[in-house]
């Protein structure tokens, strides 16, 4: 049978494992079934989204059990609308059936179109499995029963939710370095995880020498700059809500 972790992540970025199931055929009932009984572990709450490849069984089940849930796939592309059509004009493509049918799908596959989703940008199919793949060989053994199988699974769960608390409490009684005077490096350090905050943290020390405000205009109850990256060679748009505070 085919063991299918149900994988996360959390805020060190961390994979966590909320849950499993063992199928014996890789079939839309099959899925169907997985998916329902991982509602039910999860009190009936559904995920945000759900992150899988494309198999055929898997795209039969899924919205036959979650209803609110963005099913999307992971193949990483930037400026992919603008790439996209010079491939199909290099390569006589555009008039292509499948090539047009991935284009339509383009919001369950290209990050670039999911980065209004929360931790959308760094949840990754391949990644996380490697992972997940990698932490579960540790326990596992090819000759066991189901039942043995059983008491591992049940040794990598204590295992990892350990690790998770170690870091957990690292996070409450240790505060990082900081490296610059900028204030919102500062409110980084207080709210984030260390994990997360040393990504952060980077960013903010680049932008000193590369990023520039160009002034602030109001817009109803928001503030909306225009700031220049000099690196990229590009102008973001950043809104800012005073009254939300975190």
């Amino acid at each position: 049978m085919s063991f299918t972790p149900f994988t996360g992540i959390d805020n060190h970025k961390r994979s966590v494992t909320f849950c499993g199931a063992l199928v014996a055929h890789e079939d839309a009932d099959s899925f169907k079934w997985v998916f329902t009984r991982f509602l039910a572990a999860m009190g009936g709450k559904e995920p945000k989204y759900i992150i899988t490849d494309q198999d055929a069984g898997i795209l039969k089940a899924v919205p036959l059990v979650f209803k609110t849930a963005w099913h999307r796939y992971y193949i990483e592309a930037a400026e992919f609308d603008a790439k996209w059509e010079e491939i199909g004009r290099e390569h006589n493509v555009n008039n292509i059936d499948w090539f047009q049918e991935m284009y339509a799908k383009r919001n369950q596959w290209v990050m670039a179109h999911c980065r209004d989703l929360d931790m959308g940008g760094v949840m990754r199919t391949t990644q996380r499995s490697e992972s997940e793949n990698s932490f579960f060989k540790i326990f596992e053994s090819k000759s066991g029963t189901l039942v043995e199988f059983s008491m591992r699974f049940d040794n990598a769960m204590d295992q990892q939710r350990h690790i998770q608390k170690q870091i957990d409490n690292c996070n409450r009684h240790t505060f990082p370095v900081i490296s610059t005077h900028l204030a919102i490096e500062v409110h980084g350090a207080q709210v984030y995880s260390h994990k997360v905050f040393e990504e952060f943290q980077e960013e903010a020390k680049c932008s000193i020498g590369t990023c520039k405000s160009r002034g602030f205009t109001e817009c109803d109850s928001l503030e909306v700059t225009t700031v220049r990256d000099a690196n990229r060679d590009r102008n973001y748009e950043v809104t800012y809500c005073p009254s939300i505070i975190l």
